[in-house]
Formats: structure tokens, C-alpha cells, sequence
């Protein structure tokens, strides 16, 4: 008992911490039963594939590779608990007849047997491999030729036990040549080094890795299809299984804590043991955050003795009132528990998981009184609490009691709560990783590095000569790790004097970046500049050819060119020519930032999109300066926090909406959206635009597919003519059923007027329903020309074009919700007139709009694109249409280009709301907005969720 003798304070300041909200919501929830549900067909084909794959396996002889191979693919496919019999019975065969033949001069095979034996708990000798090494007992440099023979080897070096010299000689070989072999190897054969080195087969469970083995093996050729088909079914039965049980479940992190159940428990019979490892990994994570980072000490004493004392209900009145409700949580997990295995007699196995309920909670408490202490404890006192408090030995008693099919006698349940060296070991491994993985959050002490480092930053850049090449190089540093934004006014001095200090400099790659830098600040320097690299005829010198940064900073330069700038058209075609040419050639580190350029470059992309990618490569450059790249790194985890927050928020707002249930139809699509807000403004001052900005581009996704996939003409007449009056009073002459999308729309405009209103500025608000109405009625226009079908010329399309593709409304909202600007007058009305900036922007978006959403846009009635005009019109094919595509879009950069150099009264913070959609735009390879893809939810992952390591 833990002494309670402590009063606890009336008024009690907490140490709250935000974590992010949950990114699955009540997404399990949404599923219909028609999705989970195991037809019998399914079923049919299931039973019929496993007994052929279990005919395959019966008949392969024992001793045969074929059958080591196949056993193997059983257990990386997922499927292994099929044939556990089958396989246990092969394994005792093969390693008998092992033993009486030990001539395999096969390191694959060798090593294969050796894996498959030990892992069904036979000994087998390491002697094996002796056949493979020198007299010196260094493995056989021969042997570095064979790929699958070293995999092979290094995973079975994973079973070895104290003593075992060889195969730590062979971890050590098989490693060292594994990581210098795995950039030079064919893509089917990386993939499974990387994923070795990664994470062994023996350290990994079944199920995490069975999807991407599943996808390796479909690359292979040999592979057996029969089997590969019963993998995937298998996969997808299962899959429908947990879908089931995740539906009884949802909570904060819950899908998370699930996703560790499969992984303990994956086979279908286990549900019961998987739903409650499930349950007891949420509870573990409130309760651990209970402890470090919301009870006081003086409220953990109390509840720590209650949970000693009773471990029931009766003892909470002894609990304070705000941690009553996780002891009820608790008491109430231990209850089901019970209720549970009565119905099969075995209640008094909850006896052992209330016995290591209570060693957990006394283990926190011990951490708890340490930090209240001030206390440092010794490294072994540390570890003897430390095995406890992480729950593995809580999280396998309730597993084992929970398990249906197997006989657990009470020596097997003594044995789980006692103190056996495998338990310890396991705990030792869990709290070591979890150290490893919870050792770069950001501490108290850490929030101040940030600003130390960026003075530092500061004082390189101001201390270093204006027009040298290493204030130009560390100025291109900071924009491409997208920390400019600290800095603003230093580049912008240095660059201005830069520009008015002249340079005969020779180098290709400084000229170019000087050049860039220049007319990125929006000051104009001639193109003329590069004249010293080219021929009497106008084109570039061959001699270039050879100095790959130079030309990729030339590449990078031509694209700031205006129109008649025949120089630099000339640059970008001589550069994307050889780059392409040369980059299969190129190291791994250049390579990457040939291809990251050549897909899109810096000025038609986002910096806040770029960072992550540019912080890696960075990471590989040897010259790197690593103060600004571990400035570059926090920066970046702190400004993701910051989206978390706002997502947090705007999740709360959609749910309010109901998009999944009151607009079925339409995508839902909300963290989609944010990651484009993002983009546009990802400076964590410019919340309150990036917010609006991320609500208003959801909306849109909805009017867009209410318009295009759900309401009928003669409503959107009704809905048109209401919007023109844009009040809520209107929504009475609406439809019923676009009553609620109208709604939402008048609630936004009203949310900006109230936020706009707090600062005296609402009449701004005045502008946004402009763009609005336009944006309405330029979709209604399309809505027309398809009730008429009717085939748009190809200049009408595209009048109406640039305003349904929406850049002026979103650069509308993002303006007016600036706070840190002085917004005048004139650049509201700008924003809302027909500038060219504007117009190229809109432009660009709308032909790359279509050139990533043709294909699905065909796949519902919608009005022709503008490709499908042109064609019609011109009675071209549809490459010809594509090249005059790609000449309207570089034209439109260049009238981009001209109005950012010209001299103008709009500041540079209003041009670039009118660019940065369109950049957006062009950063999508898909539609993804429609798609999930894989690679676009890498991406927000990698923006919103994944922290960098520091």
C-alpha cells in the first residue's frame, strides 16, 4: 500500500499534453455489412485452393528443395496456419533425413533448413555452415556472388543462441555485403534485401508482413499462382474478419491498438483473444498517459492503492472523481473478462490477469514517484521496473486466458505470470525500443533549440559575403528545406545587392542559381547572361554536357523565362535532353535530384512540398551543413504538429457536417483537402488562411460532385438563382435535398464574417461572395451546355473554364483571411478582376485538371474537356491536341512570369495567392482528390502524420 497521507490540491494544474486526434474517426463504423461479408463463393474457392495447396505440399518429397521453398512461401504468404500439421510433420522428416545426408553444397538451401528447423523448436548444429567458411573461420568471399544464398544465411543467423560464433560471423558477413550489394540489384531483388535488413523474419509477426510479401512474390517469376491466388483470397477473408470486430470497437487510437492485435493474434478462430488484446492496448495507452501527462501524484497515490487493494468496483469512492472514469474502465475490462470465460467454466483465470494488472500499475506508480522525487535511479533499478511497467508480461496473460481453441492447463498460466527468462528478455527488447522510439520527442528544453539554431542560420547568412558563391548556394539551402520564411528580409537584402553587383563569372551552375534567385525576388536580369555558354548559332556548348549541377541549374533557371527569351527556350530544351540522357548513369544521391527536377520544378512547385524530400537528400550531400539541417528537421516537426492541431479542428467541423452520411455522393476528402491548404500556406502564422482555405477546397469537392453526379438540372436552376441572393433566407427556394450543401456554403461565408468582424474588417467577406456567385454560375453553365448537349467551342470552354476551376475563389478566401498583411483595397478588387496572372494561373490549372481527371470524368456524364473541344474543333488527333496543350501551358507561365517582373502596386504575398493553386495543381501526378492512391497517401502521411528523426 502506497501512502496516502497526502492532501490533494483544490485548485490542480495539469500537465495536459495535446495529442492529435484520431485519423480514422468512426471510418470502420461506415462500413456496410455488404462489404464484410464472406460470400459463398469466397468461401468456396477458399476451401478449394487450400486443399490444393495442401496436396502440393503432402506430395513434395521431404527432403526436397522444392518442399523447403514451398514451406518457406507459406509462412511469408500469411498462410501458414492452414497446414500447421503439414508443415511440423515435413520439418521433423526433413531435418531427420538432414542428418543423414550433409553433402547440400547449397548456401540457400543450407541455410533455408537450418531456418525452417530451428523455427519449429528442433536443435539443429550451426557445424552446418562450416562447409562455407575458410580455415580462419571467415565465411568464403565466393559466396558474396550468391544474393539468395546470403538472404538466406542472414535471416537464419537470427535463431542463433549464446556461443554460436559462426553465426555471428555470418551477420556480420551476410549484413555488410547485403547493404553494399542492395542500390545495384534489379527492383524485385532490393525490395527483399531492404525489407530484411529492415526487420528479420524471426524479430517480425506473420501478418505485418504478409501483404508485402504477397506483392513481392506476384514480381516473381517462378512464382506459383495457384498458391498466390489463395494467398490474396486468404488475405482479403481475413481482412473482412477484423473489419467485423472493428466495427464492436472504435475509440481515440483504438484502429492503432487493433492493428497490434492482428498482428499478436491474426488467425480467424482467435477473435475473442484479438477484440480483448485490442481493448487492454487502448486502455494501456489512456493509462499511460494518465500517468505522464494528466494525474497529479497525489491523485496517483489513491488510485494506485485502490487498484492494490480491491482491483473492483466497490473500491471507487476511494478514487478521485477525475480519474474515476479509467478505473471504471479497468474494472470494468476485468468484468467482461470474467463474464466471458464463465461460460465455459473458466472464470478463475482472471485471478492471473488481476495479478499482473496490479504489478503494472505499481510499476507506473514507481515511475511516478521517481519524477516526484526528482529521483534518478541506477540503470538496473531502472530495467527491474522497467520490464513491468511495459506490459508484456499484462498483454500475454490476457492474450493466453482469452485463447478458445487451445487447452491451457494452470501450470501454463503459473508460468505466464511468473519470472521466466523468455518474459524477461521480451520485456528487455519492448522497453529498450520503445526508449529508442520515444527518445526524440520534443522536451521543454528542446523548444528552445529552434530559435538558438536559427540565429545561428541568421548570423552565416548575414556574415557572409553578398555575391560569393556560398551565400548564393546557402540561400538556395534554405528555400529548398523550406525555412525561407524565417529569413525573409535577410534574402531579400542580399539578393537586391546581389543584383546590383556585377559578375563575369564563368561557372554555369553559379550564374544560373544567381540568375534564378534573382527573378524569383521579382527584380529582372537579363537572360543575356548565359550568352558566355553558347555557340555563334545560339546553341549551348557541348562542353556543358559534363557538368551535371550546372545543368540542372540551368534546367531550374529557364524555367523563369518570359515570352521572346529564345535563349532560354533553347536552355530547357538542351537541358532536359541530356539530363534525361544521363540520369539511368548518375549515383543515387544526383540521380534523385535529376528526377525530383525534371518531374517538377522549383517554381511551378510548393515549397512545403518539397521540404521532406529535400531534407533527405540534403541529409546525403557530403557538404552538407548539418546546424541548418537539424534546424530544417525541428522546424519541420514542429510546424507538423501545428497541422495536427488545425486538423483536429476541421475533423471536428466536418463531422458536424456529416459528409459520409448527408453527402454520400460526394468524396470525402478533408485531410486530402487540408494537405493542399498546406501547400498553399504552411507558415504557422497563416493559420486561420489555411484553415479556411482547407474547408473551402472540401466544399468545393462537394458542389463539384453535386453538380456533376447528383442533382438534376432543374434543381441546380433553383440553387443557382438562390446563390446570386447568397443569404440564408433564400434557402427556402431551394430543394429540399440541396438544401443542406447551400447551407453549408452561406455558414462558411458567415463563419469568415465573424472572424473578419472581431478585427473591424467584414466588409472584405464582400469580395469572396463575389467569387462565389461567378464560381456558381460558371458551374452552372456546364450544367446547361450538358442538358442541351451541347458541344462548347474551344474559346468557350475555356472562358467559363477559368472561373469553374476555382483558383480565384480559393486565392479570394486565402487573401481576405491573411492576418499578418496589410490587404488595401485595391488588391481585393485586383484579386477579383480579370488580370492576366489570374487568368494564365486559371488556365494552367484547368488543362492540367483535365489531363489528370479525363479518364474518370468519362466514367459519369460530364461536358467534354477541353481536349475532346479541341479535337472536335480542329479535327486533330489527340497527341496533336496534347502538344498544343503543352504550348498553351508554357505560354501561360510565361505571361506568369512577365507580370511577377514587372513593376506593379500588388504585393508579392497577393501574386502568389493567385500562383500557389495552380502550383498545387501541377504537383498531382493522379486525380487525388477522387483516388486514394498509394503515393498520394505517402505523401500526407509524410507531411501530416510521420515526424522526421532528428
Amino acid at each position: 500500500m502506497v501512502d496516502s497521507s497526502i492532501t490533494t490540491s483544490t485548485t490542480t494544474k495539469r500537465p495536459l499534453v495535446n495529442y492529435h486526434s484520431t485519423i480514422w474517426g468512426d471510418f470502420f463504423l461506415s462500413y456496410t455489412p455488404q462489404l464484410t461479408e464472406i460470400s459463398s463463393k469466397e468461401k468456396h474457392e477458399h476451401e478449394e485452393l487450400k486443399e490444393n495447396a495442401r496436396q502440393m505440399l503432402v506430395e513434395s518429397p521431404d527432403n526436397s528443395t522444392q518442399k523447403l521453398v514451398l514451406i518457406d512461401t507459406i509462412q511469408r504468404l500469411g498462410v501458414e496456419y492452414h497446414f500447421k500439421n503439414d508443415i511440423e510433420t515435413s520439418i521433423q522428416n526433413n531435418f531427420k533425413e538432414s542428418q543423414q545426408s550433409k553433402n547440400d553444397d547449397d548456401l540457400y538451401v543450407v541455410a533455408l533448413r537450418f531456418r525452417l528447423v530451428r523455427q519449429q523448436r528442433h536443435y539443429m548444429s550451426p557445424d552446418v555452415f562450416k562447409r562455407f567458411t575458410n580455415d580462419d573461420g571467415k565465411f568464403k568471399e565466393t559466396l558474396t556472388i550468391d544474393v539468395q544464398g546470403l538472404l538466406s544465411l542472414y535471416e537464419a543467423a537470427h535463431l542463433r543462441v549464446h556461443g554460436e560464433e559462426i553465426l555471428e560471423e555470418a551477420l556480420t558477413f551476410t549484413v555488410t555485403h547485403l547493404e553494399s550489394m542492395g542500390p545495384k540489384l534489379g527492383n524485385s531483388l532490393k525490395a527483399q534485401v531492404s525489407e530484411a535488413l529492415s526487420q528479420p523474419i524471426h524479430t517480425n509477426l506473420p501478418r505485418f508482413l504478409a501483404r508485402k510479401n504477397i506483392c513481392m512474390y506476384g514480381n516473381i517469376e517462378s512464382r506459383n499462382d495457384l498458391l498466390l491466388k489463395f494467398a490474396k483470397l486468404d488475405f482479403n477473408i481475413l481482412q473482412k474478419v477484423y473489419q467485423r470486430e472493428l466495427r464492436e470497437l472504435t475509440i481515440d487510437r483504438l484502429v492503432e491498438c487493433y492493428f497490434g492485435a492482428v498482428g499478436l493474434h491474426f488467425e480467424p478462430q482467435q477473435s475473442r483473444a484479438r477484440i480483448m488484446t485490442g481493448k487492454i492496448l487502448s486502455i494501456l495507452n489512456i493509462v499511460d498517459d494518465t500517468f505522464d501527462a494528466y494525474a497529479t501524484f497525489d491523485e496517483l497515490v489513491l488510485f494506485t492503492n485502490a487498484i492494490e487493494r480491491s482491483c473492483g468496483i466497490s473500491a471507487m469512492e476511494s478514487v478521485s472523481h477525475n480519474l474515476r472514469p479509467i478505473y471504471q474502465v479497468l474494472i470494468e475490462f476485468l468484468n467482461e473478462l470474467e463474464d466471458e470465460l464463465k461460460k465455459e467454466g473458466k472464470s478463475d483465470r482472471v485471478y492471473y490477469a488481476k495479478v499482473e494488472m496490479k504489478k503494472w500499475i505499481k510499476s507506473y506508480f514507481k515511475e511516478a514517484e521517481w519524477l516526484n522525487a526528482c529521483y534518478f535511479p541506477k540503470c538496473e533499478e531502472y530495467m527491474e521496473n522497467a520490464i513491468t511497467s511495459i506490459a508484456v508480461k499484462l498483454i500475454a496473460t490476457i492474450s493466453l486466458i482469452c485463447l478458445e481453441e487451445l487447452i491451457i492447463s494452470k501450470e501454463t498460466l503459473e508460468w505466464v505470470t511468473s519470472d521466466s527468462s523468455i518474459f524477461r528478455a521480451s520485456s528487455i527488447l519492448s522497453r529498450l525500443k520503445d526508449d529508442i522510439m520515444g527518445h526524440h520527442e520534443i522536451s521543454s528544453k528542446e523548444k528552445h533549440e529552434p530559435e538558438e539554431l536559427k540565429e545561428k542560420v541568421r548570423q552565416m547568412l548575414v556574415e557572409l559575403p553578398d555575391n560569393s558563391t556560398q551565400k548564393l548556394v546557402l540561400i538556395d539551402t534554405i528555400q529548398r528545406l523550406g525555412v525561407e520564411y524565417h529569413f525573409k528580409n535577410d534574402i531579400e537584402i542580399s539578393i537586391q545587392n546581389i543584383f546590383e553587383e556585377s559578375s563575369n563569372d564563368d561557372d554555369l551552375y553559379v550564374v544560373a542559381l544567381r540568375f534564378r534567385l534573382v527573378r524569383q525576388q521579382r527584380h529582372y536580369i537579363s537572360s543575356d547572361v548565359f550568352k558566355k555558354f553558347t555557340n555563334h548559332d545560339g546553341t549551348f556548348k557541348e562542353t556543358l554536357t559534363k557538368d551535371v549541377q550546372g545543368l540542372l541549374s540551368l534546367y531550374e533557371a529557364a524555367h523563369l523565362r518570359v515570352h521572346g527569351e529564345e535563349i532560354l527556350e533553347e536552355a530547357l530544351t538542351f537541358t532536359v535532353t541530356h539530363l534525361e540522357s544521363m540520369a539511368p548513369k548518375l549515383g543515387n544521391s544526383l540521380k534523385a535530384q535529376v528526377s525530383e527536377a525534371l518531374n517538377q520544378p522549383i517554381h511551378t512547385n510548393l515549397p512545403r512540398l518539397l521540404a521532406r524530400k529535400n531534407i533527405y537528400m540534403y541529409e546525403n550531400v557530403e557538404l552538407r551543413n548539418d546546424l541548418l539541417l537539424k534546424f530544417a528537421k525541428l522546424d519541420f516537426n514542429i510546424l507538423q504538429k501545428v497541422y495536427q492541431r488545425e486538423l483536429r479542428e476541421l475533423t471536428r467541423w466536418w463531422k458536424n457536417i456529416d459528409v459520409a452520411n448527408k453527402f454520400s455522393y460526394a468524396r470525402d476528402r478533408l485531410v486530402e483537402c487540408y494537405f493542399g491548404a498546406v501547400g498553399l500556406h504552411f507558415e504557422p502564422q497563416q493559420s486561420r488562411a489555411r484553415i479556411m482555405t482547407g474547408k473551402i477546397i472540401a466544399i468545393i469537392n462537394i458542389v463539384d460532385d453535386t453538380f456533376d453526379a447528383y442533382a438534376t438540372f432543374d434543381e441546380l436552376v433553383l440553387f443557382t438563382n438562390a446563390i446570386e441572393r447568397c443569404e440564408i433566407s433564400a434557402m427556402e427556394s431551394v430543394p429540399p435535398n440541396l438544401r443542406r450543401i447551400y447551407k453549408v456554403l452561406i455558414e462558411f461565408l458567415n463563419e469568415i464574417e465573424d472572424e473578419l468582424k472581431k478585427e473591424g474588417k467584414a466588409d472584405r467577406v464582400y469580395y469572396a461572395k463575389v467569387e462565389m456567385k461567378k464560381w456558381i454560375k460558371s458551374y452552372f453553365k456546364e450544367a446547361q451546355w450538358l442538358n442541351a448537349c451541347y458541344f462548347p467551342k474551344c474559346e468557350e470552354y475555356m472562358e467559363n473554364a477559368i472561373t469553374s476551376i476555382a483558383i480565384k475563389l480559393i486565392a479570394t478566401i486565402s487573401l481576405v483571411c491573411l492576418e499578418e498583411f496589410i490587404i488595401t483595397k485595391e488588391t481585393l478588387e485586383w484579386v477579383t478582376s480579370d488580370s492576366s496572372i489570374l487568368r494564365a494561373s486559371s488556365v494552367l490549372s484547368r488543362l492540367k485538371d483535365d489531363i489528370i481527371g479525363h479518364h474518370f470524368e468519362q466514367q459519369r456524364t460530364h461536358i467534354p474537356s477541353f481536349f475532346e473541344c479541341y479535337m472536335k474543333e480542329h479535327g486533330v488527333s489527340k497527341q496533336e491536341t496534347y502538344i498544343k496543350v503543352q504550348k498553351i501551358m508554357s505560354n501561360a507561365w510565361k505571361d506568369i512570369n512577365t507580370e511577377l517582373f514587372c513593376p506593379s502596386q500588388v504585393p508579392m504575398f497577393a501574386l502568389e495567392q493567385a500562383i500557389n493553386p495552380t502550383r498545387l495543381t501541377l504537383s498531382f501526378e493522379k486525380n487525388d482528390f477522387i483516388s486514394t492512391n498509394c503515393g498520394f497517401m505517402d505523401r500526407l502521411i509524410a507531411l501530416l502524420v510521420d515526424p522526421i528523426k532528428i
